[in-house]
Order: structure tokens, then C-alpha cells, then sequence
């Protein structure tokens, strides 16, 4: 009688412990945002004057928007990856018509692929991480639960 009364309180506490765990909160995004916005809005200003100010059109000084792009994307995912993306390949057009040069479509194409891939890579990485670390931290509360329980 009592293997059967502890499979059945065993069978109580999984059943508890999977309530709860159903019950929990999701964690917060991320709680870093407004610095993450505003660095990468400083680094593409600060990138656009720089490009603005090299009079070469053929130095590509518009790769180096791949760093915000990129910090951007790992901080928060491969939505706001891409929207950083576009801003970029907007700024590259916008250079353009500023300063009067026009690189031709394999030129844009060229660089809007760039930025395209590191906020797809990036992002793709970052919410494959936040993936994981949220499932680990399901496991450990199930763990932590299932032990309480059992005590």
C-alpha cells in the first residue's frame, strides 16, 4: 500500500509542478533597450558624418553599420535586427542623394545584403539563445519544485 500511496503522491507533485510551471510569468525581454536604441543611434549618426565626410565613394565605410546592426539584433532579436537593417540601407541611399553619388543597383543591393545577413544571423543567434536559457530555466525551476515537493 504505500509504493502505491507514493506513486500516487508522486503523480500529485508532477502534476503540481506542472501547473505551476504553466502558471509562471515569462521573464522580461530585455531590460536594456533604451541604451541598446540609443548607442546604435549614435553609431549610425556618428557612421553617417564619417561617410559624409570621406569624399571616396568606393571606401565602404557603410559596412561598419553592420556593428549597430549587429547590436541591435543581439540585444533585442531579429525583428528589431531587420528594422535596423532597413535604417541602414535608408542611410546609405540617403548618403547618396546628400552627396550627389549613385553606386548603382549592385552597390545598394551589395550592402542592403550585408545588413540583411548580420541582423538575420545575429538575431537569429539571439533569440536561439534567449531560447535556450528560458528552457533551462524551466528545467531548474521543475528541478527546484520536484525536489521541494519530494521533501
Amino acid at each position: 500500500m504505500s509504493d502505491k500511496l507514493r506513486t500516487l503522491q508522486l503523480e500529485g507533485a508532477e502534476r503540481r509542478v506542472r501547473y505551476d510551471l504553466s502558471q509562471t510569468a515569462p521573464e522580461p525581454v530585455r531590460g536594456r533597450m533604451p541604451v541598446v536604441l540609443l548607442a546604435a543611434s549614435l553609431l549610425f549618426a556618428g557612421i553617417f558624418a564619417f561617410r559624409l565626410v570621406i569624399d571616396d565613394p568606393s571606401a565602404l565605410i557603410a559596412n561598419f553599420y553592420a556593428v549597430p546592426i549587429a547590436l541591435v539584433a543581439a540585444e533585442l532579436g531579429l525583428r528589431a535586427g531587420m528594422a535596423a537593417a532597413a535604417v541602414a540601407v535608408g542611410l546609405v541611399f540617403a548618403w547618396g542623394a546628400v552627396r550627389g553619388v549613385h553606386v548603382g543597383v549592385l552597390g545598394y543591393v551589395a550592402r542592403a545584403a550585408v545588413f540583411v545577413m548580420v541582423a538575420g544571423l545575429v538575431g537569429h543567434y539571439s533569440e536561439s539563445r534567449e531560447r535556450d536559457l528560458a528552457s533551462r530555466r524551466d528545467s531548474h525551476r521543475e528541478v527546484a519544485l520536484r525536489a521541494a515537493e519530494l521533501e
